[in-house]
């Protein structure tokens, strides 16, 4: 799901976070729902100045090498990207414009994992009413964010985000995870807005792949020391990209 800053004026029924039933009808039959004006602009304005002060008060450009690639994770997921799940950790954007940039934000791609629980500003946000409301109205009993990320979009910089399923990275069995995203600033097709596949969630093919710890993260016996920490199980479709939609925020 998509919750985005939009430019109309909140109802009651989004402030208490519930959705109505024809939001929660579309939501089963497409698979993504967009919600214009969840969030005020105070609150965006307050995550984006707490995310500044984290980069200025945290992030040592000289002390991180993990540079964050949808193309190549498989190769350079590390040990500190594991460690990510329970930490505040910066990725480098990828290419060398990004990193000789003066801006030290310019050079990151996102911060994760774990800022839904470690800072105060996001993990208040994370875990508000509004947001519980909403996993509420999907059916969850007792909705509980697993991971976070502040992503950065960049322009004229970085690398491509392909096409994917969240529940790649985010497996279980059977599937119990959504993914609700939020445009710190307006999002079209000119400057990173999600496209999504109306309906494709419920097409029968299920979790495409999934990214799992390889032989050397689960400590087996005789793992080749350079093989990668973390392996792809599956293989990605050929999607028609015809049949994706704009779903701006």
């Amino acid at each position: 799901a998509a919750l985005g800053r939009g430019r109309h004026a909140r109802s009651a029924a989004m402030a208490a976070g519930a959705l109505s039933d024809e939001q929660v009808a579309a939501f089963r039959r497409d698979g993504v729902l967009v919600l214009e004006g969840f969030s005020s602009a105070e609150e965006v304005e307050a995550l984006k100045a707490r995310m500044l002060q984290i980069v200025e008060d945290d992030f040592d450009p000289a002390a991180v090498r993990s540079v964050f690639s949808t193309d190549e994770q498989t190769r350079k997921s590390d040990d500190y990207f594991l460690d990510s799940a329970a930490r505040v950790s910066f990725f480098l954007e990828e290419g060398e414009e990004a990193q000789a940039a003066v801006d030290k934000t310019m050079r990151l791609n996102k911060v994760g994992h774990a800022l839904h629980d470690l800072d105060s500003t996001f993990r208040a946000f994370s875990r508000s009413e509004r947001v519980a409301g909403v996993c509420r109205s999907l059916g969850f009993v007792r909705p509980t964010p697993v991971q976070s990320m502040y992503i950065f979009k960049h322009p004229r910089v970085g690398g491509e985000v392909n096409c994917h399923q969240d529940s790649t990275f985010l497996a279980t069995d059977p599937p119990s995870c959504c993914g609700l995203w939020w445009a710190v600033e307006d999002a079209d097709e000119g400057n990173g807005c999600l496209w999504a596949i109306k309906g494709s969630h419920a097409d029968g093919s299920g979790v495409h792949r999934k990214f799992v710890r390889g032989a050397r993260a689960r400590g087996e016996p005789g793992a080749d020391p350079d093989s990668p920490l973390m392996e792809m199980d599956g293989e990605l479709p050929e999607y028609e990209v015809s049949k994706f939609e704009l779903k701006g925020a």
